[in-house]
């Protein structure tokens, strides 16, 4: 029965986790949403900018230096995408991971912005995509790599870091998401002078064509919540029936214990000791110890029934 009681506390747990998540999502809103993450300076306010329409780069501030300090979100009217621009994460400042981790939970899709010029994937961008693998449900659905500021670089410098992170992912990762090399600011100043080459090698369309494509994919956090509520019911189902299988047992070692008592009616006299001896397979097995503790039992029933051993 102790087996019964962790899985109850272990379905109880589960169920105040859910009650939780439920509370959280109640306070969202429900727009659909589109978090930005990645290291500080990489371009991420930029492309928040470009997929905003904002031509004016200023709805998310951009400068050299750090401006994302606090979560930044804006609504783009035309189409009913919220945005999302967090801080820069780094293994050096644990609460800007933290506060773009909670941003999560309220993603429908997550772009992660990458510099060209960092080269490779460096240790933080890694972990953060493990962390994401192993915590976001259809992570290949919602997930979308950036090499941004390609305008930058010459576009053989450019091949050469899209290949390593595509190579990178595939086969160390296990992981199959779409790369691409964009420039925000490319596709910005090729709306304000109408050039069409300018937007097209920008490659922000590929990212617009992307989350058009994935407008169906429900939000991260009502996601979890359908996953625990199915693990709460495979866990209440296991419980029912592991109790009703210690509850058969419990039934079929009492009529084990009926029938050894009535083999020791003998001549329409109860065989005390006989009766004790039978039942004590029932019975936790005692140290040496507790010897005294088992005669004096077997007395007490002695003198209960009113017969001698």
């Amino acid at each position: 029965m102790n087996k019964n009681l962790k899985e109850l506390k272990d379905l109880f747990d589960t169920e105040k986790q859910y009650e939780f998540l439920v509370e959280q999502y109640l306070k969202i809103e429900k727009n659909f949403s589109v978090v930005i993450i990645g290291q500080q300076n990489n371009g991420k306010s930029t492309l928040c900018n470009a997929l905003c329409q904002d031509w004016s780069n200023q709805k998310f501030p951009v400068a050299d230096r750090r401006l994302t300090e606090t979560i930044q979100e804006e609504f783009d009217e035309h189409t009913g995408i919220v945005y999302v621009d967090t801080p820069g994460f780094s293994s050096a400042n644990k609460d800007d991971d933290a506060n773009a981790q909670k941003e999560w939970n309220r993603a429908n899709l997550l772009i992660l912005v990458h510099s060209v010029r960092s080269g490779e994937l460096d240790a933080d961008e890694v972990n953060i995509i493990k962390k994401l693998k192993l915590n976001v449900p259809e992570l290949e659905k919602r997930l979308f790599i950036v090499c941004s500021k390609v305008g930058e670089e010459d576009s053989k410098r450019v091949d050469e870091v899209l290949s390593a992170v595509r190579k990178y992912l595939r086969d160390d990762l296990r992981l199959s998401v779409p790369v691409e090399a964009i420039d925000s600011k490319d596709y910005i100043e090729g709306k304000l002078i109408n050039d069409a080459d300018l937007i097209a090698s920008s490659n922000i369309i590929s990212i617009i064509e992307w989350i058009d494509e994935n407008r169906g994919v429900s939000c991260l956090l009502e996601d979890t919540i359908k996953t625990i509520k199915k693990q709460i019911t495979i866990q209440a189902k296991k419980i029912k029936n592991s109790i009703s299988e210690s509850i058969s047992e419990l039934n079929k070692q009492k009529n084990n214990y009926k029938e050894h008592l009535k083999s020791c009616w003998v001549g329409n006299k109860f065989e005390i000791k006989n009766a004790w001896d039978k039942c004590s397979i029932y019975t936790e097995k005692k140290d040496k110890d507790d010897d005294t503790d088992i005669n004096n039992n077997f007395n007490n029933i002695s003198n209960f029934f009113n017969f001698k051993s």
